[in-house]
């Protein structure tokens, strides 16, 4: 069991096909891209940090989903 659904099983989570504008979703984590500019600009590249801001890129329409 995966976040209360069973591994391999197909469901319909309605609040899922909600279309969140970019310009909303950018609200949320409004400095993620300019981190990442940063990151990845440096000579030595954190990929944890760079993976958890990535994270917050993915997980904006998620959280203005459920709200």
């Amino acid at each position: 069991m995966l976040a209360g659904f069973y591994v391999g099983e197909a469901y319909h989570v309605p609040w899922a096909t909600v279309i969140v504008p970019d310009g909303l979703q950018t609200q949320l984590f409004p400095f993620a891209e300019k981190v990442l500019v940063e990151l990845r600009g440096q000579a030595w590249v954190n990929r944890g940090l760079v993976n958890f801001v990535e994270l917050l890129q993915q997980l904006r329409p998620f959280f203005w989903q459920v709200c």
